[in-house]
């Protein structure tokens, strides 16, 4: 996985701490939904990979990584949405998984 940032990324990202509250309550619920589904544990080695780089915790990449998400896809969070956002996290773990093999 590449560590360039998508060109219009920083124009459309906002940080978690910008949004409302209630989108923030989203993305943290979504964000611990998908920590479970994937067991990621804490620590920080995810930062790099899901975040940008400022998060102290996987838990705050990850948060970051739903939000991008949310944003670029203008896809919200949802129960209806949860198996769109598994398998992007899953090609993004595996291609994460493929680059530390390689």
């Amino acid at each position: 996985m590449s560590a360039e940032l998508h060109p219009n990324f920083l124009m459309n990202f906002i940080p978690v701490a910008n949004l409302l509250p209630r989108e923030r309550r989203i993305i943290r619920n979504t964000a611990s939904a998908l920590r479970g589904v994937f067991q990621i544990a804490p620590g920080r080695e995810l930062i790099l990979h899901l975040g940008l780089g400022g998060e102290r915790s996987n838990d705050e990449a990850l948060e970051t990584w739903v939000c991008q998400q949310m944003l670029t896809h203008r896809i919200q969070p949802s129960s209806e949405s949860m198996g769109w956002y598994i398998k992007q996290l899953e090609r993004t773990l595996n291609s994460i998984q493929e680059v530390a093999h390689d």
